[in-house]
């Protein structure tokens, strides 16, 4: 819970933190900058006042959540199996944060400054994978594709049932289970599939109260992707598997879910704008805030944290409330208060009463669910313990936004 928290709180600060950070930049003409000076002091104050929150939630109060098992102690690095590309997305990815952070006074769109790491990326894993077929062989490959046990427990780890029966060939199988004393062919050219190489770990009662380090670290490897259904790729995917690993492993977690989602999310303000009724809740923002700067801070902050609970998402609710504002006629300090009340609240409103209240939360939620039964969160115990973190937050959020406007306009 505090992670998500953190991670949902933290994503004001930058305006690639948050799509709807880029939605609100765009709809009120913030620079990339300016906003994050403008959020930094609204991000600090709902970061310390969140942590006290949980602290008295979760230590003071005495209502913990469920005990989750003990974990293994192992360095980072050592679950990386492919140090030189770890190096250079990490260079890629830090070279595209900078220039994104920092293109305020060009004129150029967020994509445009990230295809081309993407691209370069891109073709960096096809020809890495590649030069390491080419160079040690695919059965090495799959060797080093497997997550490294921590050096400090190696030698009390007693070998998975399972991976002893993995390291053998189908040939080999047949051989053992046969019995057969004649002389049978083995096989090293590449009959498996790279899924026959997930890393293994030992048994719970091997490492005592620790669990198994996959359970810990997701697997590289994916069991079936839903593109090996198409007809006529089989061909493509089997190459894939034993001849670019990484694109293999790297392309069903890319978020394909988001663009048809984000897409629907416009169309759906749009559709309203069309009805008339993006005019009619603008005239109510008139009647509510009297165009005062004061009144639209607690407006936009109150309601962007009750639509991201009922809208869809924090990016239908930021969409929506943005399209409002920018059908009224407000005077240049109301706007901005709009502007960055409506951006403390769409990324503090993430840690909110349901999963769906941001994408966040969905993936979230799926990686909670993809752990033992044991860990799962129900709607209900997300919603309780979310409660007092956001509603703090949304106060003092707020709070420092008000004295933010009035110290710059007054």
């Amino acid at each position: 819970m505090s992670e998500f928290a953190a991670a949902n709180t933290a994503s004001m600060i930058l305006f690639v933190g948050n799509p709807t950070n880029v939605v609100i930049c765009e709809g009120f003409g913030i620079e990339n900058a300016a906003y994050t000076a403008w959020t930094f002091f609204p991000f600090a104050a709902c970061s310390v006042t969140c942590l006290v929150a949980l602290y008295a939630q979760f230590r003071i109060t005495g209502k913990l959540a469920p005990q989750l098992p003990d974990t293994m102690k192992f360095r980072a690095r050592e679950a990386i199996n492919d140090l030189p590309g770890a190096i250079v997305g990490t260079f890629l990815l830090g070279g595209a944060r900078i220039i994104e952070n920092n293109i305020s006074f060009v004129n150029v769109d967020v994509w445009e400054i990230t295809l081309p790491f993407a691209a370069t990326k891109f073709i960096f894993d096809i020809t890495w994978d590649l030069y390491r077929v080419k160079t040690i062989g695919i059965v090495k490959l799959r060797e080093r594709m497997k997550v490294s046990l921590p050096e400090n427990n190696q030698e009390d780890a007693e070998p998975h049932p399972a991976s002893s029966e993995k390291s053998l060939t189908k040939a080999e199988n047949a051989q053992v289970s046969t019995g057969s004393s004649q002389s049978t062919k083995v096989d090293h050219s590449d009959t498996r599939s790279i899924k026959d190489f997930a890393p293994s770990a030992p048994s719970p009662q091997s490492t005592g109260t620790h669990v198994a380090i996959d359970e810990l670290i997701p697997k590289p490897m994916i069991e079936k992707q839903w593109w090996e259904e198409i007809p006529r790729l089989p061909a493509i995917v089997e190459f894939s598997k034993d001849h670019l690993p990484t694109i293999y492993n790297a392309f069903p977690r890319l978020p394909f879910a988001l663009v048809p989602f984000a897409f629907s999310q416009f169309i759906l303000i749009e559709a309203l704008s069309g009805q008339g009724w993006i005019n009619i809740f603008a005239r109510w923002l008139v009647i509510a805030t009297n165009k005062e700067m004061y009144p639209m801070v607690c407006i936009m902050g109150v309601m962007g944290v009750i639509l991201c609970n009922i809208s869809g998402t924090n990016i239908g609710a930021t969409i929506l409330l943005t399209q409002i504002v920018r059908a009224t006629d407000l005077p240049p300090d109301s706007r901005r208060a709009a502007g960055i009340a409506l951006a403390v609240a769409s990324n503090i409103g993430a840690v909110s009463f349901v999963f769906s209240a941001s994408l966040a939360g969905l993936l979230w939620k799926g990686i909670i669910d993809d752990q033992k039964p044991g860990n799962k969160i129900t709607q209900r115990a997300f919603a309780k313990w979310n409660m007092i973190p956001l509603v703090v937050m949304m106060g003092v959020g707020l709070a420092v936004v008000t004295l933010e406007m009035r110290i710059k306009y007054r």
